[in-house]
């Protein structure tokens, strides 16, 4: 980059109309220039690319060069703004060749097509679905508070890395907001699903996906948790029983030798055979409760994160661990 430095020092002596200028620049502004260029250099190697882009961007604007540009570029990528960078980028490899320029321009242009190249892959997109309505395009969408045209949304929206802001609104509707994180080569399908309003009732706002799932789906988890609580109770009270009855019957096989018990057992063996009957319709409402739990989740994420979940016996008990 130093040697850059340098030949744009040497360049900015060659006439040419500055980018978004219809003009030649001052030799005031070229020395202004000049000065930006070395500094947004020194920022640059210092790692300081917020300040190396307001400095480039300075430079950039008054001679509008393939050099500065291509220094701007750089910097913008390094910021991960990816797609102004490469709209920076094709504008350095579109400028112009002029009659006499330094060589250094035609070496930017060359390596400004090679950047935007490889930072096309690295550009992600975010796709939108609209449900909820008869006609999506009746619906204003906005992302990081501008306006979405209708064919962007149909196909899909370049972004930068990072997180943005998604809101849908339609008359009769309620309005939908969203924030999204997308990486760099990512393809993020989001779904935006719009309820209707009831008539007399003001504006809604929803910033949560999650919560605009139906009363059912909410009924459902909430099912899916009581079943599991069940679960949990009915193993836990079929081994404290199964373990009261193994007592019993040993008690019982000292005081009935050959399975024959004298009348003053016969109560003792009543209770054991209680006891066995609890332990073993614990474990059966154990297994009930799980099976309607873990259904119940499965309908309820049916159209979201895939459920793990598992049974776990430790000193404390039974615990149902997973992601949900």
């Amino acid at each position: 980059m130093l040697v850059l430095a340098v030949s744009f020092g040497l360049s900015v002596t060659w006439t040419v109309v500055a980018a978004a200028q219809d003009r030649v620049p001052s030799l005031e502004e070229k020395e202004t220039a000049r000065g930006l260029f070395r500094r947004g250099d020194e920022l640059f190697q210092a790692g300081d690319f917020k300040g190396a882009y307001d400095a480039f961007k300075g430079a950039d604007d008054i001679m509008g060069l393939p050099t500065t540009g291509l220094e701007l570029a750089r910097t913008q990528l390094k910021l991960l703004k990816l797609v102004e960078a490469r709209d920076t980028l094709l504008r350095v490899v579109r400028s112009p060749v002029q009659s006499g320029e330094a060589d250094v321009h035609a070496a930017a242009r060359a390596e400004a097509e090679e950047l935007a190249a490889a930072t096309a892959s690295r550009i992600p997109m975010l796709k939108l679905e609209i449900r909820g309505v008869a006609d999506p395009s009746t619906v204003a969408v906005q992302l990081d508070g501008k306006p979405i045209a209708a064919a962007a949304i149909a196909h899909g929206v370049k972004v930068n890395p990072g997180r943005h802001g998604v809101r849908a609104e339609a008359s009769g509707y309620g309005t939908r907001e969203r924030q999204i994180d997308v990486d760099e080569s990512q393809e993020r399908i989001v779904t935006l699903t719009l309820r209707q309003v009831s008539q007399g009732v003001g504006r809604q706002r929803v910033t949560d996906d999650d919560v605009l799932q139906s009363t059912h789906d909410s009924a459902v988890h909430t099912v899916a948790w009581i079943s599991f609580g069940v679960a949990g109770g009915g193993l836990a009270a079929g081994a404290i029983a199964g373990a009261i009855t193994l007592a019993k019957e040993s008690d019982l096989a000292e005081a009935c030798p050959g399975g024959s018990c004298p009348r003053q057992e016969l109560s003792a063996l009543e209770s054991a055979r209680t006891t066995a009957m609890v332990s073993t319709a614990s474990f059966v409402a154990a297994g009930v409760g799980l099976g309607l739990g873990v259904t119940a989740l499965i309908i309820a994420e049916a159209n979201a994160q895939p459920a793990s979940a598992r049974l776990v016996l430790g000193p404390g008990g039974v615990r149902l661990d997973g992601a949900f």
